[in-house]
């Protein structure tokens, strides 16, 4: 995982709208998952007004374990970013990594077989 940490440009290019196939038994599991996320990115937001790096930290490592496993690789480097951002207290590298999170998650197109 660490090559798609550093390498930004393909890692960029990935957050482009696209379409992951989920089959068709694990639909409500995986929106489940997908609105878990988007509260998150609401919680994250308010964190980072009030500096509370502490939560974005948890947020992001929890993200970089299960993004992979329900099928979102993008979301667990997206989340070992925001870990390793909230870690440094790097406000404006975590603005843009929850500002990608964001697009990633408007332009996400789920299909179910």
């Amino acid at each position: 995982m660490t090559a798609s940490l550093n390498s930004s440009k393909s890692f960029n290019d990935s957050l482009q709208p696209r379409v992951v196939r989920v089959e068709k038994d694990l639909e409500q599991l995986v929106k489940r998952f997908l609105k878990r996320q988007e509260g998150g990115l609401q919680r994250m937001q308010g964190a980072l007004t009030t500096g509370d790096f502490e939560t974005i930290q948890r947020f992001g490592h929890d993200l970089k374990g299960a993004g992979e496993l329900f099928g979102f690789p993008e979301l667990s480097i997206l989340g070992a970013r925001l870990e390793l951002a909230a870690e440094a207290g790097d406000a404006e590298l975590l603005i843009t990594h929850i500002a990608s999170m964001e697009r990633y998650l408007e332009r996400l197109q789920l299909r179910f077989d």
